[in-house]
């Protein structure tokens, strides 16, 4: 388990409407498992633009270092909450692009109960009510190196040296995964 699945994804199509990720041959949001499947989607929906995907992982590991900084995260469990990530396709190119990564889907967080010890948030949930550690950190960190990967990959070939080229449309792209809770990756 890499501790996260993607619930939802959309990217803009040609004619500036959201429609599905595009996912390989025999693939769905609900059978999306494999790691490389995983960074695949990740990279369409990415458009495959190396600047984008680095802002993305700047993104988690600023947010990583402050839930391990907050007094709530560690007295919380976070079990089906959600990362929210939204782009603009007409950032594509560009060397500062915006990207937006937002925690939602709070409904089935519990505090922990008076006098268990602090979470780490980095096994994964056994899946038992009693279990309060959701393995969120894990996903998050997970997520953060599929990412890395994902931009060597990609800067690799959009390098001069092999010709690379971007391309891209224009409109908002959405994608929505949750937590550790959640089967399937």
């Amino acid at each position: 388990s890499l501790g996260f699945r993607i619930d939802a994804a959309k990217a803009a199509a040609a004619d500036g409407t959201l429609a599905p990720l595009a996912l390989p041959e025999g693939i769905t949001l609900a059978t999306l498992c494999d790691e490389g499947d995983v960074r695949t989607a990740l990279g369409t929906f990415f458009h495959r633009d190396a600047a984008i995907i680095k802002a993305a992982f700047q993104k988690l590991e600023g947010m990583s270092a402050a839930l391990k900084r907050s007094a709530f995260f560690a007295k919380n469990c976070l079990l089906r909450t959600t990362l929210l990530i939204v782009y603009d396709d007409a950032m594509l190119g560009s060397k500062q692009p915006s990207i937006e990564l937002k925690m939602m889907n709070f409904g089935f967080c519990q505090p922990l109960p008076e006098g268990a010890p602090e979470l780490a948030h980095d096994k994964p949930w056994s899946g038992s009510a009693d279990d309060h550690e959701d393995g969120y950190l894990m996903g998050v960190r997970n997520l953060e190196r599929l990412l890395r990967e994902l931009h060597d990959e990609v800067s690799a070939e959009q390098s001069p040296a092999r010709g690379g080229a971007k391309r891209g449309i224009s409109g908002k792209n959405l994608l929505g995964g949750g937590g550790s809770s959640n089967k399937g990756l």
